[in-house]
């Protein structure tokens, strides 16, 4: 099974929304570095910062797939 750790927009970064928002762009920038890093660290396949984009990653884990590739 692929897996996918959601950095931004899921738990990993620890942040509501409102307090996402009210961070400078450094602050935000080490906050995803590290939501990454931790997925990462935890086995997921792929690290994205949003589900917005998993449509791309459902197509990228076919083609992998119709490549041979398993996870």
């Amino acid at each position: 099974m692929w897996t996918v750790g959601v950095a931004v927009s899921g738990n990993a970064n620890g942040l509501s929304l409102e307090s996402w928002m009210q961070l400078g762009d450094q602050q935000r920038a080490e906050v995803r570095r590290r939501a990454h890093a931790e997925l990462a660290a935890a086995g997921a396949h792929m690290v994205v910062d949003s589900a917005a984009t998993m449509v791309d990653v459902v197509d990228q884990f076919n083609r992998g797939l119709r490549s041979g590739l398993l996870p």
